[in-house]
């Protein structure tokens, strides 16, 4: 949990997050997840070492579908070689 949450607004962020899941017609445990994943979530402008970068790649490529956020957003696109030099080339 980043610094500042309280157990309180944790809560209250969860049970928002689970209600938002709802619609997504998902279990109750993994609407939990989700909701809990979201709030857990290092926030947009966090800096970070190598060591923890190499730690979120790690921890991302072992869950069960690292293509996609608790969200339903992809997380990451993939190129091949001949895909980025043509986009590179002029």
């Amino acid at each position: 949990m980043g610094a500042g949450q309280t157990e309180e607004l944790l809560l209250e962020r969860l049970l928002t997050q689970y209600k938002n899941n709802l619609d997504l017609e998902l279990g109750t445990q993994e609407n939990l997840a989700r909701a809990m994943a979201r709030s857990a979530a290092l926030k947009r402008g966090q800096p970070l070492g190598a060591t923890e970068m190499q730690d979120l790649i790690d921890q991302l490529f072992a869950c069960a579908s690292p293509y996609r956020s608790p969200t339903g957003r992809t997380c990451f696109i993939t190129f091949e070689l001949d895909e980025l030099q043509r986009r590179f080339s002029t």
